[in-house]
């Protein structure tokens, strides 16, 4: 820090401005980046030519000037740069496009995102589709909300009734938004939805949110858990050759599952962040990979014998991010404790914790079914309302995805 009274010497320091020996002294400084010497006599007066440093002069910026304007010029957090130099605020959340009317942020998709270049359907003999994750729909609402927000000290975010509609297909590209709205209970609700072109508004997914009090929560018994998983044992290799026979196709990005030890009613799974995507993982809360590792471990005990059809997810009750996952984790599959079945859909809760056994997130009443119908054909008919999707899952009635 350089401090100075321009006041008491500038008569002075104007005659040392205008001697041509000086002026050339100040040129010498600025091209050897000796700045100390300049910000010396600069704080006492002297003129210098910082202009001389830019290689391209910066334009100016208008600012607000007067207090009611809503725009915000601070520097965005968590921001990342993808191809072609577009800025974003988040992996899944790109533009912001709130106005006066609703908070809401777009996201365009390239289709060579890992979340979906490497997560692809193939059903009814078709090609692998690029589908975006049922875990993707939960970041992208986390992200959307906390940034919305702002810092909430000493609180939890839970996500709470997620359903998720339809799913998304990138076939070259593809663009979503999310849409949120505060309720007078405190609550934040949140639609992610698509406008195809020439046709009605689609919803993918809704759901709420609320925050919470922080509180610690009970360590996970690793070893006594893995005791009582003696069932069986699925290798990775296994695991995810059985998932391409029921065409789907999982890149190396979204490989997490290391194995899985079965008991009864419960199964025990180790999981891994892939190390294709290790680079940008501080990026995400809830890591596209890991969580949807999660999900596929929950096939060992959603799957019934015999089965030929995939298991998609279908809704969910409560997400607890407590803390952010470590690249090894555990996930503790078991089935709800009494849970009510949601049509013939069976309820599960998911732990994921870190070597430790500490919880990092809680997923709460969990329930997918198997799929019925190509997906080119799940995808076709009339878009789903929030309302019906609300109500459908109230009653239990299993929408064709």
């Amino acid at each position: 820090v350089y401090r100075g009274q321009v006041k008491r010497s500038q008569e002075g320091m104007v005659l040392i401005s205008q001697d041509e020996d000086m002026r050339e002294a100040v040129e010498k400084w600025l091209a050897r980046k000796k700045y100390a010497k300049l910000l010396e006599l600069w704080v006492q007066g002297l003129e210098v030519p910082w202009s001389k440093l830019y290689a391209v002069k910066p334009g100016l910026a208008s600012l607000p000037t007067y207090p009611f304007a809503q725009e915000r010029y601070w520097v965005e957090r968590e921001r990342s740069v993808r191809g072609g130099g577009v800025v974003q605020l988040h992996p899944l959340l790109h533009e912001n496009t709130s106005d006066l009317s609703q908070q809401s942020y777009r996201t365009r998709f390239t289709g060579e995102e890992f979340y979906l270049s490497d997560h692809r359907v193939s059903l009814g003999g078709g090609e692998p589709q690029r589908v975006l994750p049922a875990v993707a729909y939960l970041e992208m609402a986390r992200a959307a909300i906390e940034r919305a927000s702002g810092e909430a000290v000493g609180q939890e975010l839970e996500l709470r009734e997620t359903v998720w509609a339809r799913p998304v297909v990138v076939r070259e590209k593809g663009e979503v938004s999310i849409a949120l709205l505060a309720q007078e209970s405190g609550a934040i609700e949140y639609e992610i939805y698509s406008e195809p072109e020439g046709q009605e508004e689609v919803l993918h997914c809704r759901g709420e949110a609320v925050y919470g009090s922080a509180a610690a929560l009970p360590r996970v018994q690793v070893e006594q858990l893995r005791a009582r998983c003696t069932v069986e044992r699925v290798e990775a290799e296994q695991l995810y050759e059985r998932f391409r026979r029921l065409g789907l196709h999982y890149g190396a990005g979204h490989r997490a599952v290391e194995w899985i030890e079965r008991g009864e009613a419960e199964l025990c799974a180790q999981l891994r962040l892939p190390p294709s995507v290790e680079r940008e993982a501080g990026q995400y809360g809830l890591h596209p990979s890991l969580m949807d590792g999660a999900l596929q471990a929950c096939v060992g005990l959603l799957e019934e014998k015999g089965a030929v059809r995939p298991m998609l997810p279908y809704a969910l009750e409560r997400v607890r991010l407590v803390r952010a996952c470590p690249a090894r984790v555990w996930a503790w599959v078991r089935v709800a404790a009494g849970a009510q079945p949601l049509g013939a859909m069976r309820k599960l809760d998911v732990d994921v914790c870190d070597e430790q056994g500490e919880v990092c997130v809680q997923l709460r009443g969990f329930a997918a079914r198997q799929l019925s119908a190509p997906l080119s054909d799940a995808l076709g008919g009339a878009p789903a309302g929030a309302a019906a999707v609300v109500e459908e899952a109230r009653e239990g009635v299993l929408l064709a995805l």
